[in-house]
């Protein structure tokens, strides 16, 4: 009687131990997504903070020629051959031109 005594209770400590082991290994599981999750949190919200930082507050000028308007308007007409008539200065070609070429 107390061989298959010994024998159950063997049994059942194995399956809690099986039970117990599965317990620990659904926890591990657990907590590895609640790791991934947070480091992809992490991850994102950096990406949109560098985001910002990079649209809103780090200004960088867009141009940064040393040519103005008037030296441009004057390469125009000295290298390309730009020129205004009568009727009209350079600076309204060179606006019908860019008007014509955006279209």
């Amino acid at each position: 009687m107390t061989f298959k005594f010994e024998k159950q209770c063997v049994r059942i400590m194995k399956i809690v131990q099986v039970k117990s082991l599965k317990m620990k290994l659904g926890q591990i599981i657990r907590t590895r997504r609640l790791f991934n999750l947070i480091i992809n949190v992490l991850l994102a919200s950096s990406f949109l903070m560098y985001d910002y930082y990079s649209l809103y507050i780090n200004k960088k000028p867009c141009m940064t020629s040393d040519q103005t308007g008037d030296k441009w308007i004057s390469l125009l007409e000295e290298k390309h051959g730009m020129y205004g008539s009568r009727r009209t200065n350079i600076r309204e070609v060179l606006a019908i031109t860019l008007f014509i070429l955006n279209e």
